[in-house]
């Protein structure tokens, strides 16, 4: 709530979207990152028309950065 107060403030026009877990605690845990999690998060974010996220949450970030089933999408 604080980070689309922030954005609200600097007039950032965003859309907010209903994410699942990015899957990157699944991967800590030693477990391959959940395919469901991904498609889903990749169809909510891409059904919005961009290709750029952000995020507060440093797994997130990381995960959607660097793992390789997010694959170049979205921008972070």
């Amino acid at each position: 709530a604080r980070i689309s107060h922030l954005l609200q403030r600097l007039g950032v026009s965003f859309t907010p979207i209903h994410e699942l877990c990015c899957g990157g605690p699944t991967q800590v845990a030693g477990a391959p990152i959940v395919d469901s999690l991904v498609q889903h998060n990749l169809d909510a974010i891409l059904s919005t028309g961009t290709n750029r996220v952000i995020t507060s949450c440093p797994r997130c970030y990381g995960t959607l950065s660097n793992h390789p089933a997010y694959a170049g999408q979205p921008d972070v």
